[in-house]
């Protein structure tokens, strides 16, 4: 079997700037991020359900749920292959941030001028670290790659995440999806990204997005050996489609670049919680049409 490295298990290393696409908001998409012989041993050795389950015990169980380890407590674990090990590890160094950084330099300039003038063009004064094992007290960035899965769906298709906007304190987003060759009539578990029928019209229920001011401009599908990554902002409107009923675990490493502070504010555009609430679960509820 091959000796991989961890610069051979580095997602975005030999991409350049011109990878990183501007609409609907700063984002790359990349087939075969790794080579196919990395990612089939990859997808070989993701640690089965049952470990995910005990790793996560305090994540409920059931249908279409979400369940992570993430980066220290791979470092740690007796039930995670070598290779998973250097391949998290490497998604979390600061060499990860130093390519990601590279790629969307431009962006960040246009979206976040303040962390230009704090860090420098290329964020060189940055002391990052990795998430539960360092601190912010030393710290101004910390990384994080979770092996990550959505449980199978049961009875009713949901979609385990709707239209919303990630935490404003993560810069970057990624996901790195690992889809089974086995896991073949599963429908649905797409990435849409989405944005603003009206940018000057949004609402908030803390930061999900009211789902009638999102119009879908991509939809990435849910296959194996494929990476997304896309800055952060207010304006990085994503859901993920319903999934069908189906025996399979939806697996993916999730990819995050977090800072103290948040970078923006949803205060100003948050809406009642029980009319949305409502609208919320009425739109999971008849999802299945969608699948």
């Amino acid at each position: 079997m091959t000796e991989w490295t961890s610069l051979d298990c580095n997602l975005i290393a030999g991409l350049s700037p011109e990878c990183v696409e501007m609409e609907p908001f700063p984002h790359l998409v990349i087939k075969n991020p790794l080579p196919g012989e990395l990612a089939r041993q990859l997808t070989e050795e993701y640690p089965p359900d049952e470990i995910m389950a005990r790793a996560s015990p305090e994540s409920p169980l059931g249908s279409n749920k979400r369940l992570d380890i993430y980066a220290h407590d791979v470092s740690v674990s007796e039930e995670v292959s070598p290779l998973w090990k250097t391949f998290i590890a490497e998604q979390s160094s600061h060499r990860f941030l130093e390519h990601v950084v590279r790629l969307f330099q431009p962006a960040i300039e246009n979206t976040y001028p303040d962390l230009i003038e704090r860090f420098g063009p290329s964020l060189e004064r940055v002391r990052s670290g990795v998430r539960f094992r360092d601190t912010y007290d030393d710290k101004e960035i910390l990384l994080d790659a979770g092996i990550s899965i959505n449980t199978p769906v049961a009875a009713i298709p949901t979609s385990v995440r709707m239209l919303h906007v990630d935490l404003p304190t993560k810069l970057f987003t990624g996901l790195y999806y690992l889809r089974p060759e086995a896991d073949t009539d599963t429908r649905g578990g797409e990435l849409q990204l989405c944005r603003y029928k009206n940018p000057d019209r949004k609402a908030f229920w803390r930061y999900d997005v009211e789902p009638s001011y999102g119009e879908v401009v991509k939809t990435i599908p849910y296959q194996n050996n494929l990476v997304v990554v896309f800055l952060n902002s207010i304006n990085a409107l994503h859901a993920v489609t319903p999934r069908g009923v189906t025996p399979f675990t939806r697996k993916f490493v999730n990819l995050v670049v977090e800072m103290e502070q948040g970078l923006f504010d949803s205060a100003p555009y948050q809406v009642a919680h029980y009319p949305y609430r409502l609208r919320y679960y009425a739109r999971q509820l008849f999802s299945w049409l969608r699948v």
